[in-house]
């Protein structure tokens, strides 16, 4: 039988096009235990990255092997990245376990890059063990649930899809990371999962509009989920007293934001769009109400510029359907 290195060299090509295409399958298990959590940047989130677990050891030399086997083999691997037209896309699993711990697993990141054409990130229910209580808030906070999804996305933003950062690194300027497209798809859990009739505070979260589709307790809370997700997304958006602090950074850093159950479109927001009708909401409780007007417009003028900077869509301001890039 050939080695992969006898071959002739448009086989091999193919062969390495597949390999570095392909995504790791999502784990059953969270494996809490194996896991670690990377609290290792200055998080604006009051939960500071607290549950948020992720691998011991995430780096895409591991998860593509050809890049570890020699020399010639790890230059052609990155020539077959290089041609990749998805270089810049990257998959997601976030497993939401035990109603307490959210576990991302990046599935598929064929190209390190600052800035990312689109994230899919895939939200699954797995409960094995005492349910926790990450639909509870208090003292004003938003429940423990958005603080892991805000937070997870934070860390991402700073410092990408990377694992634990070196020691000494904490202080040191965060970078630009950018998403032209996050896609944020809640998927119905398995009819098996437990717990699905007991999710703390789930059923006040749905409305009429985001009744189940199918009249089982999994719809119910799967659509739970992604109204919520929905509505925390729109509160950050809004930019008013309490949030917009944290709406910054999505009007910063990404081009739009997409909410999917099971697959189907359930929401979207152009964030350009959204930027460009944005309008003055008592935002920015954090500095005095005299200030507040003159602080939202020189943020929402720095924000424009940033996008700009950054090759992310902005609408001229004397059009509402002019995009300009970079």
């Amino acid at each position: 039988m050939p080695a992969l290195l006898t071959i002739p060299l448009e086989v091999r090509d193919r062969i390495l096009a597949e390999v570095v295409s392909a995504e790791r399958i999502a784990s059953h298990d969270p494996d809490i235990e194996n896991r670690v959590q990377l609290r290792d940047v200055k998080f604006k989130g009051w939960k500071a990255g607290k549950n948020i677990m992720y691998e011991k050891e995430n780096s895409r030399i591991t998860q593509i092997p050809t890049l570890l086997v020699n020399h010639q083999l790890h230059l052609e691997t990155l020539a077959a990245i290089k041609r990749l037209p998805t270089k810049h896309s990257y998959v997601l699993d976030m497993m939401f376990v035990d109603e307490r711990w959210l576990c991302p697993t990046w599935l598929s990141v064929p190209c390190l890059s600052m800035r990312v054409d689109k994230v899919y990130a895939a939200l699954r229910t797995v409960n094995k063990g005492r349910r926790g209580r990450a639909f509870s808030g208090g003292d004003g906070s938003p429940p423990e649930i958005v603080w892991l999804f805000y937070e997870l996305l934070e860390r991402f933003l700073h410092v990408g899809p990377v694992g634990q950062r070196k020691e000494g690194n904490e202080e040191k300027k965060y970078k630009y990371f950018t998403i032209k497209t996050l896609d944020i798809d809640v998927i119905t859990p398995d009819q098996s999962t437990p717990y699905l009739e007991t999710g703390y505070g789930l059923p006040r979260l749905i409305s009429p509009r985001d009744l189940p589709r199918k009249d089982t307790k999994a719809d119910e809370y799967a659509c739970g989920l992604c109204s919520l997700m929905r509505n925390r997304i729109y509160s950050l958006l809004y930019m008013g007293y309490h949030t917009a602090e944290y709406g910054t950074l999505l009007y910063e850093r990404i081009g739009k934001i997409r909410i999917l159950l099971d697959g189907e479109v359930e929401q979207e927001w152009d964030i350009a769009e959204e930027l460009k009708r944005l309008t003055f909401n008592n935002s920015f409780s954090n500095v005095s109400r005299e200030q507040r007007p003159q602080v939202f417009e020189d943020w929402k003028k720095k924000a424009h510029d940033l996008r700009v900077k950054l090759g992310l869509p902005v609408l001229a301001e004397d059009s509402t359907t002019e995009e300009t890039k970079i």
